[in-house]
């Protein structure tokens, strides 16, 4: 069980897949998106590996967050691999929506 100094226990990991976004939100990226090294985001395996260790320390809830993770496009694999992940209760995804009406039913495809 993952446990910190206090005695709180986790069971929820947001997992950022990618630091890639699509909009210049004031927010998190006012200067838009600046990439300056070649891409290496983690794999589908890496990610299995990663959900399964969580998963094994009693983590029960995956938030899949970025940047935009709308953007990968394995995105369904991503979801359908957390939710397989036995231990693993509830997957949510932290998206900006822009690709949600292109891309919706393949999400739930993942989810169902």
């Amino acid at each position: 069980m993952l446990e910190d100094n206090f005695g709180r226990r986790f069971y929820y990991l947001r997992l950022s897949i990618t630091d890639v976004c699509n909009f210049k939100c004031n927010y998190c990226l006012p200067d838009g998106y600046q990439c300056d090294q070649p891409r290496d985001f983690m794999s589908l395996t890496e990610i299995k590996r990663l959900t399964a260790a969580f998963a094994n320390l009693g983590t029960e809830k995956i938030r899949i967050t970025g940047g935009e993770p709308a953007l990968r496009k394995d995105l369904p694999e991503i979801i359908a691999t957390c939710k397989q992940t036995q231990g693993i209760k509830k997957v949510a995804i932290t998206s900006n929506g822009f690709k949600l009406p292109d891309h919706l039913p393949a999400w739930l495809d993942a989810w169902y």
